[in-house]
Order: C-alpha cells, then structure tokens, then sequence
C-alpha cells in the first residue's frame, strides 16, 4: 500500500498503515485466523499477497532461527506467462534486507494433520523469565495445528525484530519478549475504549506458535524455510518501485535494494545458506 509519504523505516512505514491501527484496536484475532490451518497451501499464498499490510514470522535463518519477512510479491501464473514464482523482503532492518524467493511448497504446505499440543494460554503469560518459558509444560486441552509461518499483530513487529536481532537462536528469550510486551500493550491501553480486545487473550494463536517454535521439533513442528536470492526481474522492479515510493532514499545514489543486494553478493556466492547466514 503507497501512503503519499516516505519513511525513514520499515516501522514506520508500517505502523503508519491503517492496518495498524485496524488490528490493534478490534482486529487481532481475525488477522490471526486468517491465516490458520484451514487455508490450503494456495489459498495461504493467496492470503498472503492480499495482506501485504502485515509482517510474517518464520524460520527463515539458519539452524531455524525465527526470522521475518514482508510485502510477498507473485508473477506469473498466466497464459502470457505460466511459470509463477513468488518473492519478498526478509528482514526489517534496511541496511540488510534482501529480497528473497522462499521455497514455496515448504512455506505455504498445510500444517500436520495431527494437531500438535501446546501449553495454556494462561500458563504462558504467567511466565516472567526464561526459565518459566522453558519449564512450560503442554496441556491435554490445548492444541493447534501450526503452518510454518504466522503474521505478527503490528505492536508486536519491532520487539519481535529487536528480540531476532539480539537473541537469534535463542527462541525462548524471544517467546518472553513478545509475552512481556504483550503484557505491557494491554497495561497501556487497560482505560482506552478504542481499544477493544486484550491482547492477552486474543494473540493466542501467535502464543502457541511462538511455543510449537520454542520446542524445536523436527518432525511435527516449523519448518524451517530455505530461500535464495530473488532473480525474478518483474518482482524485483516491482519491489524497487514500492521501495523507492514509501522510504526515504539514502545519501548514496545506489537504492537501498541495491546495496542490500548487489554488494554482498558481489563477494558471496548466491546460495541460500550464504546468504540466510548473513541475516543472524
């Protein structure tokens, strides 16, 4: 979406849509369900480039790492043009993001047809430390089929980047980031009556993602998404265009896609290891 103003931020940009605000004040648990285990794997594709309003947790790094991406782009698929390929920006911070084609078939596949326990909710936002996220034990009651990716309530994308940044294998320290801001959204928002949903009670089904991730199981869990460099032409003029339309340009004449893009891979080989590996 093109605002008629640059920012200086990926934040920016994205607190500034009136998604942000939508969701915030009565729509997070729509957002959320929007894209459950309902949706087959094209549907989920679909919903994705629908919505390039939001920002997408995965496990786009190495060693599945959490990672996020934004602003899905698809070509193709047409009778001119039948082969479709998809891209987006992993990552949030300028200086690195890159534009990336993920695999696919993995990210947008129907979660496991055993649904996958989980602990309550009440359970997890009693916890204060690390040390209670790690002792979290999974209920009878609970459960949830989790896709291998999930979007992110906007008041939850820049603690979800920072904590990345910071932590990056460390999912546990990272699930008790966005719990404690969770925590803190409510408390600052507890006397507002535009605000009508409790974060507390209506993120859950991003709680219990953030939990199948913190279990780390290889088998029933996340899967972690491989991407390589986009080539794609058509989708990279595209994503230079909405670049250069909403964010304000640095000082070099090179565009910021430019230098996210072009120099590294002048020194590195283009292979989805490589370059996931320069994102931790």
């Amino acid at each position: 979406m093109t605002l008629g103003l640059r920012f200086a931020s990926w934040y920016e940009y994205y607190a500034a849509l009136p998604a942000s605000s939508v969701v915030k004040k009565g729509k997070m648990e729509q957002m959320l369900r929007s894209f459950d285990a309902s949706l087959s794997a094209d549907e989920a594709k679909a919903a994705m480039t629908r919505n390039q309003d939001f920002v997408f947790l995965a496990r786009t790094g190495l060693n599945k790492t959490l990672g996020l991406f934004h602003h899905l782009e698809v070509s193709g698929g047409t009778i001119v043009d039948p082969e479709e390929d998809c891209a987006f920006y992993v990552g949030l911070n300028r200086a690195n993001a890159i534009i990336a084609t993920p695999d696919a078939a993995v990210l947008f596949r129907p979660p496991h047809q055993d649904a996958y326990d989980v602990a309550k909710r009440e359970d997890i936002m009693n916890c204060v430390s690390v040390q209670d996220v790690e002792r979290l034990a999974a209920s009878d009651t609970q459960s949830l089929r989790a896709r291998n990716f999930v979007p992110v309530p906007p008041f939850l994308v820049q603690t979800l980047n920072e904590s990345i940044v910071a932590n990056k294998a460390k999912t546990s320290q990272i699930f008790l980031d966005v719990i404690m801001a969770i925590k803190e959204f409510d408390e600052i928002h507890k006397d507002d009556d535009e605000f009508k949903e409790k974060a507390t009670t209506k993120c859950k089904q991003l709680l219990h993602w953030l939990y199948v991730a913190d279990q780390n199981d290889d088998d029933n869990g996340i899967a972690q998404i491989q991407f390589a460099i986009c080539t794609n032409e058509t989708i990279m003029e595209r994503l230079k265009v909405f670049e250069t339309t909403n964010l304000t340009q640095t000082h070099d004449p090179q565009s910021q896609v430019t230098q996210a893009l072009v120099a590294p891979l002048a020194q590195l080989a283009a292979s989805s290891k490589t370059t996931q590996e320069t994102l931790l």
